[in-house]
């Protein structure tokens, strides 16, 4: 981790994207605690300072400056937006060298249901906004597999989809009618059904878990 702006409420910092995610996770829950138990914070706001974050996972050769604007983006339009709920992380993954557009990289992958509450809201039981933690869960139900080590839902299965929501986007409640024929597909298999339903809750939240697959490390069980 390079910090490469470290002053005031600002931090930037450049990583292997491996870790992106899960080190703005915890530098927010840090920053939370840190100025909670921060005498002369706590008696000007009470219960500590929220923060907001985005991140870009980007190629290692992509223009810095996009991907700075592109993090700017993800955290003004989307993490600053449940400020008052408490801290969020909101990110996107961009795997092609085009200039960073966050309304134009949404569109191919489907909706996303960033941003994502971590911290002491996230424990919240009445935050309105999804949790990290939905979105951990989704990611090892993609991983999970059966008995015979193949993956539950298979890759093409889970593209599928992520292609209906796209299509849904138009007007067309696709992915709806392709988790039906699904459900009916494995209606005798418990474990399959058990990952669809998680991710089906909500449905749009499978582009995120797809696109974070790659950059979330495994559980340990």
């Amino acid at each position: 981790v390079v910090p490469l702006v470290l002053g005031g409420d600002d931090l930037t910092v450049v990583c292997d994207g491996r870790v992106a995610l899960t080190f703005t996770r915890h530098y927010l829950e840090a920053f939370e605690e840190t100025t909670t138990g921060h005498e002369d914070i706590r008696r000007v706001v009470g219960d500590g300072l929220t923060a907001a974050a985005g991140v870009a996972i980007v190629k290692q050769k992509y223009p810095f400056h996009f991907a700075y604007d592109l993090c700017e983006e993800l955290m003004n339009r989307e993490a600053k937006a449940v400020k008052d709920t408490g801290s969020a992380l909101a990110f996107a993954v961009l795997l092609d060298s085009a200039a960073a557009d966050l309304t134009r990289l949404r569109a191919p992958y489907g909706p996303s249901v960033s941003p994502y509450l971590v911290g002491k809201a996230a424990k919240r039981a009445d935050a309105r906004v999804q949790r990290w933690e939905e979105l951990e869960r989704r990611v090892e139900a993609l991983r999970r597999r059966g008995p015979d080590g193949e993956l539950l839902i298979p890759r093409g299965v889970a593209h599928d989809l992520r292609e209906g929501l796209v299509l849904s986007e138009e007007g067309r409640n696709v992915a709806e009618s392709r988790l039906q024929q699904l459900r009916r597909r494995y209606a005798e298999e418990s474990d399959r059904l058990s990952v669809l339903d998680t991710l089906a809750e909500p449905l749009a939240g499978l582009p995120d878990a797809m696109a974070a697959l790659a950059f979330l490390p495994a559980r340990k069980a």
